[in-house]
Order: structure tokens, then sequence, then C-alpha cells
């Protein structure tokens, strides 16, 4: 964090002393009369002089220290905007209404757009029409939570939909009411999860279709045995059980290749 060398009591104390010096000054000069040759007596004014010449140097060394100041703020601040920038994941402060108040880089190439064009919009212009609920839920309420909630919805901006998962906390700060956004895109995620469903049902699809017998067994460790754990339309009709009756029950193949199912399934 950034350690200031002085503080604001110190600061004041040096006004209080300036405008002490001041009075002080023109006091003297009002009631020391002045000398033939115009000047005043050095002994009403003497101790002022050296007085004006120590806060003069006290000025000259605080004003080091405040510009040195100001470069370690500005610096930290460089640091700070460049942590933010370029973040692996989108950020986002918006106010109880929900105008983004602040915004970093990459949540803008999310929605390939520049910062500015975040800046004072309400959030709902950016997120899809369909996660218009799914945004008013998560948002609902925020203010009477202590810890992160999370959900996933779609943003859209200048014609591209970006699936996130959004991680916000409620940040009150003099009565006011903010909300911290993480905005963590998960195409790839979510393209992943829509593959492995639409696998699935080829997969299930390919499985009821099949005019063969197809059963899927698991090995079951209480009984040393394998049990059916699915069965195609084609092993129904054929062994002439229902799926309710094959599912769980216990079948072994014989030496022929025939599957056996025990009478116990009857």
């Amino acid at each position: 964090g950034l350690c200031l060398p002085w503080s604001y009591s110190a600061m004041t104390k040096q006004t209080h002393r300036r405008t002490e010096l001041q009075q002080r000054i023109a006091s003297a000069l009002q009631n020391a009369p002045p000398q033939p040759d115009g000047t005043y007596a050095a002994a009403d004014v003497g101790s002022l002089l050296h007085e004006l010449s120590v806060y003069h140097e006290e000025l000259e060394f605080q004003n080091d220290e405040l510009r040195a100041a100001q470069a370690q703020l500005q610096a930290l601040n460089e640091r700070y905007a460049d942590l933010f920038n370029r973040a692996p994941i989108g950020y986002l402060v918006i106010d109880s209404e929900h105008y983004v108040l602040l915004a970093n880089e990459p949540i803008a190439e999310m929605l390939r757009v520049e910062v500015k064009a975040l800046m004072g919009r309400p959030l709902t212009r950016f997120v899809d029409p369909e996660s218009q609920d799914a945004l008013y839920l998560h948002l609902r309420g925020i203010g009477d939570q202590t810890q992160a909630r999370s959900t996933e919805l779609t943003l859209s901006g200048n014609g591209r939909r970006v699936p996130v998962r959004v991680e916000s906390v409620p940040d009150l700060h003099s009565g006011n009411l903010y909300t911290r956004m993480a905005i963590i895109d998960i195409s790839q995620e979510f393209t992943a999860r829509y593959a492995l469903r639409e696998s699935e049902e080829r997969y299930r699809l390919m499985f009821e279709m099949a005019d063969d017998i197809v059963l899927v067994c698991s090995l079951d460790d209480r009984h040393a045995t394998d049990r059916i754990v699915e069965a195609n339309n084609a092993a129904c009709r054929s062994l002439g059980y229902t799926r309710a009756e094959l599912v769980g029950s216990p079948a072994a193949l014989l030496t022929d290749g025939t599957l056996f199912v025990p009478d116990t399934v009857r």
C-alpha cells in the first residue's frame, strides 16, 4: 500500500502555524515604529524573520516529500491499472441501479467493444435476452449477502454471444451499494458440454434403434456378478422382459455366448 510521509493532522498544524506567523508579523509591523531610513528595528522583527526562514525550509522539505509521494502514488496507480486490465478474466463494478461504473479490457474484448462503451451503461444492455431473468435473480437482494454468489449466463455484444460464469460480491461504501463482478469466459467449457450432450444423444438414439440386443452391465462388488444397468428395446422384445425388470437384475454369459437371465427377475 501507499505510505504517505505526512498526515492530514500535520498539514493542518502547518496551516495554523503559517496563519499565526502572518498575524504576528502584521502585529509587529503595526506596533514597531519605523526607523528614519524606513526599516524596522531588528529587535522587533528579528525573531520573526528567523521563524520565517525555518518555516520556509520546512515547506521546501515537505514539498520534496509531496512530490515523492505523488510519484509513488502514480506508480501504484499505473501498476493497479496494468494488473486490472491484464487480468485473465473480466471485471465490472456496477451501482445499485446496475449501471457500469468500472470495467477492464478483458470484458470489453469479450463483447468486442471499447471500455468507454461500457461505462455508464446499464449492464442489462450487454446481457442476452434469454439471460435477463438469470441476471435479475443473481443480483436480487445481493446487498443482504456477505459472501460471493455465482451464476451462468450469456453476454451479447456486436453480434457475439459469450457464455460466462459470473461471481459477484456486494460492496457497501458510505451507505451506497456497489457490486464487484468477476466474469469468466466459459465458451470452451460450454462447447465441450454441448459436444458431450450431442454425443450422448447420438449414443442413445443408436442404442434404442439397434436391431441387436444391447445390454449394459456393471460389476456389483456386493454380489460379485454383473448387473444390468441398461437395456435397449431389442433386448426387451427378444428376452420378453420390460426395461424395469431387466435393469438391476444379474446377468451371465453361457459358454455358447447366449445370455442367461435368472428366473429371479420374472
